[in-house]
């Protein structure tokens, strides 16, 4: 731990280390959010005490932020089994955004390959649309 410290023996300003180190040992007790907040506490300290933004530019640390979810989420991804309905409810959306050519050759596709394209068409359409 002493590596992580500053010259002066410090822990203010903090660096990316204490930091990664700080997330990870938070991580075996208590959810994200929760990290979430305890890293709101440390920049809320580090701007009280003068000091720059601790978390700008930190990408180690949102990578390990990104891990952490990853490691505590559900493991199972939930899909929309594809049926009759969904593709019938695909169908004016698609006529709406596309052209008459494009929307052949799109509904072709989706109706002789629904198991391995509509996946990825899942991941494509904007939050909130309904389909």
């Amino acid at each position: 731990m002493n590596r992580l410290l500053s010259p002066s023996g410090d822990v203010l300003p903090a660096s990316e280390g204490i930091l990664v180190y700080f997330a990870s040992y938070l991580a075996r007790a208590v959810r994200l959010s929760a990290i979430k907040l305890y890293l709101a506490v440390v920049f809320n300290l580090h701007i009280t005490a003068g000091h720059s933004d601790p978390l700008k530019g930190k990408l180690v640390l949102r990578k390990v932020l990104r891990g952490i979810l990853r490691f505590q989420s559900d493991r199972h991804i939930r899909r929309q089994p594809v049926t009759p309905q969904v593709l019938l409810a695909i169908c004016p959306v698609l006529q709406s955004w596309l052209s008459p050519r494009d929307f052949a050759l799109f509904w072709a596709a989706f109706t002789s390959a629904p198991f391995g394209f509509l996946r990825c068409f899942r991941s494509f359409v904007p939050r909130g649309t309904q389909l």
